[in-house]
Formats: C-alpha cells, sequence, structure tokens
C-alpha cells in the first residue's frame, strides 16, 4: 500500500495480485531498478496453457477506508464474505489466525528477509523471538 502523510490529501493505493497469488509479486525500487514492479515471480519458467496473471490497484481516501475497499473487491471477485465482527469493531480472534496470533512468513524481497539476531543462525533467531513474545504475553502460532 502506498499512502500519503498530508491530512489535507489522504490519498492510498493498493496495489496486488488479484489471481495467482503465489506466482505474482510486486517489487520495490531498489529490488526492481525501476519505480515500481507487479509481475510472475522470477523462478516460474513454465505456465500452463490459458495462464493469466492479473493485478489489482484500487485508490481511495485514507488508508483503513481503501485497505477495505480493496478487500472487499477480493471478496466479491472470489464469493467470499468477511468475517462477522464481534462484539462490534472487532474480529472474533478465535476465527482467524492471522488475526490473534503472530506469525512469520519468509518473503523474497521482505525487508526480513535476510536479517537474524547478531551472530545467530536463522533457527535461533526465530526461537529467541518466540520466547521474547511468549514472555510478554503476545501468541505465536506459525
Amino acid at each position: 500500500a502506498f499512502f500519503s502523510r498530508d491530512t489535507a490529501l489522504p490519498v492510498a493505493v493498493v496495489v496486488s495480485p488479484a489471481n495467482q497469488f503465489k506466482n505474482l509479486f510486486q517489487a520495490r525500487p531498489e529490488v526492481a531498478g525501476t519505480d515500481f514492479a507487479c509481475g510472475i515471480q522470477g523462478r516460474a519458467r513454465n505456465f500452463p496453457e490459458k495462464f493469466t496473471a492479473e493485478t489489482i490497484l484500487v485508490a481511495g481516501e485514507g488508508i483503513q477506508q481503501t485497505l477495505y475497499k480493496w478487500g472487499n473487491m477480493l471478496l466479491d471477485r472470489y464469493g467470499k464474505t468477511r468475517p462477522k465482527l464481534t462484539p462490534p469493531g472487532q474480529l472474533d480472534p478465535s476465527m482467524d489466525t492471522l488475526n490473534s496470533h503472530l506469525g512469520y512468513w519468509t518473503d523474497t524481497g521482505g525487508i526480513y528477509w535476510d536479517h537474524t539476531a547478531n551472530n545467530k543462525s536463522y533457527s535461533v533467531t526465530m526461537q529467541e523471538l518466540k520466547k521474547y513474545h511468549t514472555s510478554i504475553g503476545v501468541p505465536v502460532k506459525y
């Protein structure tokens, strides 16, 4: 997501894959060597006949409103509904691990992709992070 910090003009833009979620990506300028890039993961070599790669770009006023607009468009596209809100304004945490637990994914190009704790392996870094977050009451699941 891109957004303006100018409160007089709170414009936001969200760009993401609209299909093929595991095969598509967006890259920052320092990675892409351009202003912004969307496309198929670089390691992909063969594609099935009639393969399509679609990107969605949503603009709106304010980051929260624009993210909801983007989410609603994808939910509508795939015939899904947003989880119920209980109580009003809050997601029921038992319905979605992403909202109720801390997790970690590796993501080529993600800012955390190649950063471990000083002089520690990935495994030790992850174990120490889980131990720390659990000690302060943050549930870790994935």
